[in-house]
């Protein structure tokens, strides 16, 4: 009877070892960056370092922060795993880019009511 509570004892030991190692190792782990390198003319390698490979991330993009004119837009989902994405910056000299963990559609949706306001459009 003792040898077994002893026993008992043991294994719950080892499982709250077990338990603070795994928490220990997940709050000290690197969180994921974006690191942003030039390819040429108006070419540029988005690249998440410390990325997780079993989600994917979803790339976003706005020429100015804080300004409502200018909204998030998605640039693209990436596949489970992937973490370099290679973007146009097009005609703007200024960018800003961050990255969600899945998948996230910021597109708009546009309501149209024909009565009582008579076609209004809503955003």
């Amino acid at each position: 009877m003792k040898m077994t509570r002893n026993l008992w004892i043991t294994l719950a030991s080892l499982c709250v070892t077990v338990v603070v190692a795994i928490a220990a190792f997940t709050a000290f782990a690197d969180a994921p960056v974006l690191t942003i390198a030039p390819l040429g003319t108006n070419t540029y390698s988005i690249t998440i370092t410390n990325g997780v490979s079993t989600t994917n991330y979803t790339l976003l993009w706005t020429p100015a922060l804080a300004d409502v004119n200018y909204p998030w837009v998605s640039l693209g989902i990436g596949d489970i795993g992937q973490t370099n994405f290679n973007v146009d910056g097009g005609d703007w000299q200024v960018g800003f880019f961050k990255a969600f963990v899945g998948a996230k559609n910021l597109s708009l949706l546009n309501v149209t009511i024909d009565y009582p306001t008579n076609g209004t459009v809503f955003n």
